[in-house]
């Protein structure tokens, strides 16, 4: 008898398990795949992931969009412009379920989709339907629990799917990238020293032309008007490697090591090969969706040695940092029209920017909405120091903390102000 028990329970359990789909769809227009729900009120839920596309997205790329209508054309879920997201909603009432998928690009994606319909007895169930009992219900329960955690799981993978594949494109795009050094970034922002003799990064393309007749062979990414990077693969230092990344819109260069790897992975949820680029992007992105830290710990939690540049095409942030003994060559500077230039090659700098030029701060991080701030010495202001050259010029100007200078207070940090995500 007992054997028999458990049986019937594994046939319930199978039963209830054959209502889950995924499947891949490959999106070249508009692709739409169809799910019957028996119930009225059954939870609809999955997600998808744009796993598969061959181009960088910028951030005027158009993105995704998902449709679902009911069985009387009534639209139930929609998102827009993405590259990825989860759902979930009460079915109004049964019959097929259309979810289509729009590609407003001309380039086709691939699109990991998947979908679970769950239905969960009730007491009027009980009462209509003899052969149900409370075991069936908590049975139903479970499995539905079950399936939540199996639903996460599929959307972690296709997303790490889908960084494996944008960054192997991108291994291939710079045949195997792996330095660095001469990173050119113009931002629009003012660099606290004098210009004299400083040229325009950015008319008539000055800046990447010349790094590409000192560097034939060299790669640049356009930004559009928010700036230019550009890298080569020449001299590379075997002992600080480097890496680039590009995930969901956001542009990373790596210069370095970090030595709390595990860590860190364990800390933003990553798997076991994600690299030090990857850290840096899935920090940030914390730091941006949600905010659990304020920027100084993000930064400080990253032990090595290190210099790195991220800028975010959908928000138009850029994210600078370099380690607390300056242990990479780094350098920034303005040039005649305030824009912001950064390499670790200084003759590059001092090409452009002339006199208005510094190594970048030790143990200090940049961002586009707080400036420049010190990560070891949080709540101190900064004041500029002007450097002087052998000649007895001003160069630029350096950045050292005030001790005597504090910050007002941040954000208070009680109930729901525990989000630190608009004020990195």
């Amino acid at each position: 008898m007992e054997r028999r028990q458990i049986y019937v329970v594994a046939a319930l359990l199978f039963t209830l398990i054959g209502r889950i789909s995924s499947l891949s769809v490959t999106v070249n227009d508009v692709e739409c795949v169809y799910e019957y729900v028996l119930y009225e009120g059954d939870t609809v839920s999955g997600n998808f992931v744009v796993v598969d596309h061959d181009i960088f997205w910028s951030s005027d790329h158009p993105g995704i969009d998902l449709t679902v209508t009911s069985p009387l054309d009534n639209v139930v879920h929609t998102v827009k412009g993405t590259s990825g997201d989860k759902f979930e909603f009460k079915a109004p009432r049964s019959g097929m379920y259309k979810f289509c998928f729009h590609n407003p690009y001309s380039t086709p994606e691939t699109v990991s989709f998947y979908i679970h319909v769950g239905h969960i007895p009730n007491e009027h169930d009980l009462a209509k339907d003899e052969h149900l009992n409370p075991i069936n219900v908590k049975i139903a329960e479970l499995r539905e629990a079950l399936e939540s955690v199996t639903a996460e799981q599929k959307y972690l993978k296709a997303r790490d799917a889908r960084h494996r594949r944008t960054n192997e494109s991108t291994r291939k795009r710079v045949i195997g990238y792996t330095v660095g050094e001469y990173i050119l970034l113009a931002i629009v922002s003012i660099l606290q020293s004098p210009n004299s003799g400083s040229n325009s990064a950015m008319k008539d393309g000055f800046l990447a032309k010349h790094f590409g007749s000192v560097h034939p062979g060299s790669v640049t990414v356009n930004l559009g008007s928010a700036g230019v990077i550009a890298y080569s693969l020449d001299k590379q230092n075997p002992l600080l490697p480097r890496l680039f990344a590009v995930v969901d819109d956001i542009f990373c260069l790596f210069q370095g090591h970090i030595d709390n790897v595990a860590v860190l992975k364990q800390q933003y949820g990553l798997n076991k090969t994600a690299n030090e680029v990857i850290i840096v992007i899935e920090a940030y992105r914390t730091l941006r969706d949600r905010g659990p830290y304020p920027a100084d710990q993000v930064v400080r939690d990253i032990q090595g040695k290190f210099a790195f540049i991220l800028y975010d095409s959908s928000s138009k942030t850029t994210f600078i940092a370099a380690d607390t003994d300056g242990s990479v060559p780094f350098f920034w500077g303005a040039d005649s029209e305030d824009n912001l230039v950064l390499s670790d090659d200084v003759q590059i700098v001092q090409q452009t920017c002339g006199k208005s030029f510094a190594p970048f701060p030790k143990g200090c991080f940049f961002t586009t909405s707080g400036g420049l701030r010190s990560f070891e010495h949080p709540l101190n202001e900064l004041k500029p120091v002007p450097r002087v050259d052998s000649s007895g010029q001003i160069c630029g100007a350096t950045f050292k903390v005030d001790a005597e200078t504090k910050k007002e207070g941040g954000m208070p940090r009680v109930g729901s102000a525990y989000d630190w995500s608009s004020n990195y």
